[in-house]
């Protein structure tokens, strides 16, 4: 995997999560494949991870999807109801 890889995918996300936070996408990816931040991705991209974190080959969808949650507090994709409190 390459920076330019996570950028594309990032891209893609960026669709079917349109008005999610780059930022948001970019941290909700990193846990995806297993790292606490968007930095330790990079990190590990790069190879100069402390742990030299050994990648998976397919973003875990269900920790992208709860993380992203977490940052934008509903997932972008879903409609919220009229009235109803965060």
């Amino acid at each position: 995997m390459t920076r330019e890889d996570v950028k594309e995918l990032k891209k893609a996300l960026s669709k079917t999560f349109p008005n999610a936070k780059s930022t948001h996408l970019y941290e909700a990816i990193a846990v995806g494949f297993g790292c606490a931040t968007y930095a330790g991705l990079l990190a590990a991209i790069a190879g100069t991870s402390a742990r030299k974190t050994q990648l998976p080959d397919a973003l875990d969808a269900a920790k992208f999807e709860q993380r992203l949650l977490q940052l934008e507090k509903t997932l972008p994709h879903q409609p919220t109801n009229e009235g109803e409190k965060p």
